[in-house]
This record gives structure tokens, C-alpha cells and sequence, in this order.
């Protein structure tokens, strides 16, 4: 096993545990903090919170998380109109979505 498998594992519960990872790995704990934080600032709408999130984020040591808001930071006016618009492309994209599958059956 390689070192990131070995961090999941615990030995007291006998398999993959990922409360256990956030106990052995701080970045982990980073990680998953900023995604929820990410969530709940998306779905109430709090736009406000947006700029502080990407300044901790771009700070905090993980590089694919890093990379993720450099690319927001590129265009940060596009990203921060779904925090703050209350309209959302998700029943669109359910549908196209659900088109697809029809035409891959056909």
C-alpha cells in the first residue's frame, strides 16, 4: 500500500475510515472544511463571503484547490453571479441530461 492508503486506514475500525484520514492528515481536514464552506456559501447565496473564501483558499497548501480557484480568480465575475442571482441552470441541465440518455439508448 502507498502512503495516502495507509492514511485512510484505521486500525481500530479494521477499514477505510475518512474521519479517521481528517485525524492523521490536517489537509484533509482543510479540504473538506473549504468544500462545505464552498457548498453553503452556493446554495444560501452569500455572496458577500465569496472573496475571503478564495483569499483561504489560495492559502491553503493543496494544489489541485489552489489551481481550482486560480481559475476562478480568471474570471471572478462569472463565478460569483450563481452566489448571488437566485435563478439556476440546474432543472436545464437535468433535462439535457436526461436527453442525452434517451439518445444513447436510441
Amino acid at each position: 500500500m502507498n502512503r495516502n492508503s495507509w492514511s485512510t486506514y484505521s486500525v481500530f475500525s479494521g477499514h477505510y475510515d475518512p474521519v479517521y484520514a481528517i485525524d492523521v492528515e490536517p489537509l484533509v481536514d482543510t479540504a473538506s472544511k473549504l468544500a462545505h464552506e464552498f457548498r453553503s456559501m452556493l446554495s444560501d447565496r452569500q455572496a458577500e463571503m465569496l472573496s475571503d473564501w478564495i483569499q483561504r483558499a489560495s492559502k491553503c497548501g493543496i494544489e489541485p484547490l489552489k489551481s481550482f480557484v486560480g481559475g476562478m480568480k480568471n474570471d471572478l465575475v462569472a463565478i460569483s453571479l450563481p452566489f448571488s442571482l437566485p435563478w439556476s441552470h440546474g432543472p436545464t441541465e437535468g433535462n439535457v441530461n436526461w436527453l442525452k440518455l434517451i439518445n444513447r439508448q436510441t
